[in-house]
C-alpha cells in the first residue's frame, strides 16, 4: 500500500466528524455582493436519477468544479446544495479570483474533491497571480497546502469511464446528464456568446456526477 493510498483511508475516517452545512452555506452566500459576481444557489432533488445524487448531510465534504482557462466560474455542491460564482467577462476576473480564495477560506475545514487534479492546478495559479499583481495573501497562505483529493483512478481516466466502473455501460439509466456531452471546446465558444445558462447546466451536471463517483467508489473503497 503506498502513501496516497494510506492517507485516503485516513482522509475518509475524518469525514464523519461534526459539520454543520447550513452556517457554512451561509457564510459562502454572505461573501456575495453586487454584481459583477454573480450568484446562483440550486437545491438537488431527491432521488432526480441514479447519476445525479445529493450528498449525505453526515459527510464534511463538498465537490468542486473549475470552468474555463482562466477560470471564470467555480461550483460547489455542499449536502443537496450547489452554489455558483461567476463572471461575465474577463475585465472583472481579479475580482473572481479574490472571491475564490475567500471560498477556500470558507471552505478550509471541509475536505474538498474533484474530478481532475484541473482545480489545484488552477487554485495554485489564481493564487501566485493575486500575489504577483501585489495582493496582501497573508491570510490566504494555506492555499498552497490545500487539499483537493483527485477522485480520478488515473489522470486520463474520463468521467462517463469512472461512470461505468459503477453502472454497467449497458444500463439504460447510464449518462452524465451534460447537454454538453463533456465536450469542453464549447465552453470558451459559450462564455463568449454569453450562454451562461448552458455552462451553469454542464457545471451543475459535473458536480453531481462528481457526488455519483464520490459516494459509490471513492467512499465506497476508503471508508474502514
Amino acid at each position: 500500500m503506498d502513501i496516497d493510498e494510506l492517507k485516503y483511508y485516513t482522509v475518509a475516517s475524518q469525514l464523519f466528524d461534526t459539520f454543520n452545512s447550513e452556517e457554512i452555506i451561509e457564510d459562502l452566500e454572505n461573501l456575495v455582493g453586487e454584481s459583477p459576481i454573480y450568484f446562483i444557489k440550486e437545491k438537488i432533488r431527491r432521488k432526480t436519477s441514479k447519476v445525479h445524487i445529493p450528498l449525505p448531510e453526515n459527510l464534511k465534504a463538498a465537490i468542486i468544479d473549475f470552468e474555463g482557462q482562466p477560470v471564470f466560474l467555480v461550483g460547489i455542491m455542499i449536502v443537496d446544495k450547489i452554489l455558483t460564482f461567476y463572471i461575465k467577462n474577463y475585465t472583472h476576473i481579479e475580482r473572481l479570483y479574490f472571491l475564490i480564495l475567500k471560498v477556500m477560506r470558507v471552505l478550509r475545514e471541509i475536505q474538498l474533491f474533484a474530478f481532475s487534479t484541473f482545480e489545484k492546478r488552477e487554485l495554485l495559479k489564481i493564487y501566485h497571480y493575486l500575489e504577483t499583481q501585489g495582493y496582501d495573501l497573508s491570510d490566504y497562505s494555506f492555499i498552497e497546502g490545500l487539499s483537493i483529493v483527485n477522485l480520478q483512478e488515473n489522470k486520463y481516466e474520463a468521467l462517463n469511464e469512472a461512470i461505468y466502473t459503477i453502472y454497467p455501460a449497458d444500463s439504460p439509466v447510464i449518462s452524465t446528464g451534460d447537454m454538453l456531452f463533456r465536450n469542453l471546446k464549447l465552453i470558451p465558444k459559450l462564455f463568449s456568446a454569453q450562454k451562461f445558462e448552458e455552462i451553469i447546466s454542464h457545471n451543475q451536471n459535473c458536480l453531481m456526477n462528481g457526488s455519483l463517483i464520490f459516494l459509490k467508489r471513492w467512499l465506497k473503497h476508503y471508508k474502514i
